[in-house]
């Protein structure tokens, strides 16, 4: 199993991954391709005090065109595979 972890460079991250109002839960970034050849880069992120839910932890799946916040998903997820993420985004859970 290959994991692939980094910190992309400004010019290559989507302007949506750098909430100015939140913060990064942890400095784990996933990036991934779906079947379709979207990149997506994963990672958490914590919302802001001036939320409705301050606090509240969610995984997030950003690609240029859309993003996706999980609040609740497995504390391994920076562990799963590529599948696994896909199939864990797909579920909406």
């Amino acid at each position: 199993m290959s994991l692939e972890f980094f910190e992309p460079s400004p010019a290559e991250r989507p302007p949506s991954t750098s909430p100015p109002s939140g913060r990064a839960a942890s400095s784990a970034l996933r990036a991934l391709r779906d079947d379709d050849g979207l990149r997506w880069v994963v990672y958490e992120w914590i919302a802001p005090e001036q939320s409705p839910f301050p606090g509240r932890r969610s995984l997030v799946f950003d690609a240029v065109s859309v993003v996706r916040r999980l609040t609740d998903y497995p504390a391994g997820w920076v562990l799963l595979s590529d599948g696994e993420l896909l199939a864990l985004m797909a579920s909406g859970r």
